[in-house]
């Protein structure tokens, strides 16, 4: 009789040092189960080098959220169609913009929301969609990129008018 006592001592204790140690690793990584998230889906044209699945969501530069999926437009293949995950508390608003921006100099993109006006409406009681879009704006890289040989241009031919 006292084998099999010590038996089921020693198993209960073991049982309740294993939940006190998945507890505490639950506590130690801030895992939230009932945290509450809402998805909204970004159009960029163009490239989005250095954004990835699992890429971080900003919101004025506080992390909100992150990247589920990427993939191409069907019907414009110059398009990226990008669905994000951000906290049901972030106000996305109808005139909300996501844009781009390089995190770093690991050249790793991260996704940047700003707020919109004061005066109009949640993204979210405005569209019936299953994923509401936002629109996506160019990045500072991009438009920087796209305005170098307009500029290059003018600056040759200053320098040609100089020269004269």
């Amino acid at each position: 009789m006292e084998i099999k006592s010590n038996n089921i001592l020693i198993g209960f204790s073991t049982l309740i040092v294993l939940i006190l140690i998945l507890c505490f690793s639950l506590w130690i990584s801030r895992v939230q189960l009932d945290r509450q998230y809402a998805y909204y889906k970004i159009v960029f044209s163009g490239s989005v080098s250095g954004l990835s699945k699992s890429g971080p969501v900003q919101f004025n530069g506080l992390p909100v959220g992150r990247v589920i999926d990427l993939s191409l437009a069907e019907k414009d293949p110059g398009k990226v169609i990008a669905i994000i995950q951000v906290d049901a508390r972030t106000p996305v608003k109808e005139d909300s913009i996501a844009q781009l921006e390089a995190s770093g100099i690991t050249g790793l993109a991260v996704v940047q929301l700003t707020s919109g006006s004061r005066g109009s409406k949640l993204l979210r009681e405005v569209s019936n969609d299953t994923y509401p879009v936002i629109k996506g704006a160019p990045s500072t890289l991009q438009e920087l990129a796209k305005a170098a040989p307009e500029t290059l241009e003018n600056a040759n031919r200053l320098i040609n008018d100089l020269g004269k």
